[in-house]
């Protein structure tokens, strides 16, 4: 590990008066897994420099130096969405779009010459069944077959799969069966939804 960091790292214990996280650091210093509540310490810090410089000595350790990314292309199909989400550009958004499927494919299509992944996301449409987000899995896994599709916030599988009236064990496995391989972060809990 770099002197820099753990240089960088005793001025932000220092700064933060963060001196009582000592022993949670020495642990991920050591290599060691930290449980739960150490987890929830760290994040209670609301240090952000303090996190993003455990999060360097964690990855020099893993990767050195070296730097993995992805290349991929992010698809709106929709900004017509059942909610009126204040962080959400879609509830100012003056014109609505609705993709059709062969329209997000001839987009996909444009770009796709060397993208690893594709990320899908849009708002929440009132009118739209799971069928059609399994439809839209199988057509994009048999356009790019090997490409990794990451698809649906949380807040999209959550409104359809209630919509559908099925748990969500069996919708993400329809999902999945669909071809989609991960499911993005992001969205809004309906708490803060207005």
């Amino acid at each position: 590990m770099k002197d820099s960091t753990i240089t960088r790292l005793i001025y932000f214990l220092k700064k933060e008066n963060s001196t009582n996280l000592l022993p949670i650091i020495e642990k991920i210093i050591d290599n060691k897994r930290i449980n739960i509540e150490e987890g929830l310490s760290l994040f209670n810090t609301n240090s952000l420099a303090l996190l993003s410089c455990l999060a360097t000595i964690v990855r020099q350790k893993k990767n050195g130096n070296n730097v993995y990314y992805i290349k991929n292309v992010h698809i709106e199909p929709t900004n017509i969405c059942a909610f009126n989400c204040k962080f959400c550009s879609y509830s100012q958004s003056k014109k609505q779009w609705d993709l059709t499927l062969e329209e997000i494919i001839e987009k996909i299509k444009t770009i796709s010459n060397d993208i690893t992944e594709i990320h899908i996301t849009g708002g929440v449409h009132p009118e739209k069944d799971l069928n059609y987000y399994i439809n839209l899995a199988l057509e994009i896994k048999k356009s790019f077959k090997n490409i990794h599709l990451k698809a649906y916030s949380v807040v999209e599988l959550d409104y359809v799969f209630k919509k559908e009236k099925i748990n969500y064990k069996k919708g993400i496995q329809l999902l999945k069966d669909a071809g989609v391989d991960s499911i993005p972060g992001g969205g809004q809990k309906y708490s803060m939804i207005t």
